[in-house]
């Protein structure tokens, strides 16, 4: 592999886990000083970096197949701080990416200095438990949906040098916007459970020989099924109902259509679960309707 980029890292992964469907994976580095730092790295599928709780940047552009895109990210310049690079390896056949080994790529460097790089030292290396392997697929065009237990630790794991078989190409794609743009807050209202889903989307739900989403895993081994939990709610906007309180749905509105990420801040006064819907248009009830567009459009926070 092509290497003109990186003074010293290696391209590394869980250990033996390159080519398995949905594995996270977390590098920190806790710094005393960040003042004209700069951060290089690549890697697949996709990976954010955060200072602390803060999101810096979302990557890697994508490539054709052979190529990675390579980011270099000048840090902020803070007395100290946590660096977290998450990075989430699909493998599994899509469309918005090519199969690629999953892997990671990265060093920190300062006035000359190498403080960290991956394979060589520097990074704490661990397996992102709190992100869920076994999850539903999000759409037979996309890769996984996501579910969170915050109740889960990180945990260390041995990382060990991958052959991904790309060449390192410049990035050559401006970075995204990651400005927090807030939601509007319309109504809450209390619910009740059917017990049966009314709209299953195509195939998702059968199993991973489906005609619609090969690559996927045995509905019975999900850890969670938050998105057919969705399906089965029926709100009561009639009904008075508090916000913020369990037991209910919220319904926000976003302004427009876009990409991005969604920020929750939360006080958890004891363990929650938080689960968030999302589509480009309201169902008949009033609620995000996820069917048209034919994908699982949810996330799940557990929360401790």
């Amino acid at each position: 592999m092509e290497n003109k980029f990186f003074k010293s890292a290696l391209p590394v992964w869980a250990d033996s886990r390159d080519k398995e469907m949905n594995v996270s994976v977390e590098l920190t580095y806790s710094a005393k000083d960040l003042k004209n730092a700069t951060l290089t790295l690549t890697g697949a599928t996709f990976y954010q970096v955060y200072l602390g709780e803060k999101l810096l940047h979302f990557g890697p552009a994508k490539k054709a197949i052979g190529y990675a895109g390579v980011d270099v990210i000048p840090l902020p310049d803070v007395d100290e701080g946590t660096i977290y690079i998450r990075v989430a390896g699909y493998y599994c056949k899509c469309y918005n990416g090519v199969i690629t080994s999953s892997f990671v790529q990265a060093e920190i460097e300062q006035n000359g200095e190498l403080l960290a790089a991956t394979g060589k030292g520097g990074f704490e290396c661990l397996l992102y438990t709190p992100k869920l392997q076994k999850v539903m697929r999000y759409s037979h065009q996309r890769q996984f949906s996501e579910c969170y237990d915050l109740c889960r630790k990180p945990i260390k794991t041995l990382f060990t040098e991958v052959d991904p078989g790309v060449t390192l190409i410049p990035r050559n794609v401006d970075l995204a916007d990651l400005d927090v743009k807030p939601a509007r807050y319309i109504a809450s209202a209390p619910y009740t459970m059917q017990e049966e889903v009314k709209h299953p989307l195509r195939g998702y739900q059968t199993g991973p020989t489906c005609e619609y989403a090969p690559n996927q895993f045995p509905y019975e081994e999900l850890e969670s099924k938050p998105f057919v939990e969705y399906l089965k709610m029926v709100p009561d906007y009639s009904a008075e109902c508090k916000r913020g309180t369990a037991g209910t749905v919220e319904h926000w509105d976003l302004g427009k259509i876009e990409a991005g990420f969604v920020t929750v801040k939360v006080n958890a006064k004891t363990d929650s679960r938080i689960i968030a819907v999302f589509g480009e248009q309201n169902a008949p009830d009033g609620r995000p309707n996820p069917i048209p567009v034919n994908a699982t459009n949810a996330v799940e926070w557990k929360l401790p």
